[in-house]
């Protein structure tokens, strides 16, 4: 049933990319884990948001406990923006990785790029494997895990953007 909704958002909102991970164990298969940014919301983070994402989970207590990430950005009018989504079966460094290669496909590069996160098991490290950077910050307590990729470009864009912040 997930396939066929893949296959139909895919078919109605062109751009998005929809990955569906399976573990096969025995001859069973099972589902591990899925991501999903749509089109529009790819666009959207492109053309219109400032280069940054906050990226986070929670955790999922129910039918199928495990962990719901999801990637936000910031718009011009200072908007949450949902850029992306996934569910992952517990936060390591694996399935960070995998969600974050997902995001980073579907985005593409990124010049200047600022990653806020909490820093969730896994997840720094991640960051840092799938961009490939060796210019990767973490800041300080006065911005708590906030990673930035790019260049100077990125600090001068985060501080003037913190300074824009405490000035209102």
């Amino acid at each position: 049933m997930l396939f066929n909704w893949k296959a139909e958002v895919m078919k109605r909102s062109p751009g998005s990319v929809i990955e569906i991970g399976i573990q096969q164990v025995d001859e069973n298969v099972y589902f591990h884990r899925f991501f999903c940014a749509l089109g529009p919301c790819i666009e959207g983070f492109r053309n219109g948001c400032r280069p940054y994402l906050s990226i986070d989970s929670t955790a999922l207590n129910g039918r199928w406990n495990g962990h719901l990430a999801a990637a936000t950005a910031i718009d011009g009018h200072n908007w949450m923006y949902p850029v992306a989504f996934g569910f992952i079966d517990g936060e390591t460094t694996d399935n960070w990785t995998w969600f974050m290669t997902q995001l980073h496909n579907a985005l593409g590069d990124i010049p200047v790029l600022a990653i806020c996160t909490d820093a969730c098991k896994g997840l720094e490290k991640a960051v840092k494997d799938v961009y490939l950077l060796s210019n990767v910050i973490m800041l300080p307590t006065i911005l708590p895990n906030v990673l930035i990729i790019g260049l100077k470009i990125g600090r001068t864009f985060l501080l003037l953007s913190l300074q824009t912040r405490l000035e209102r």
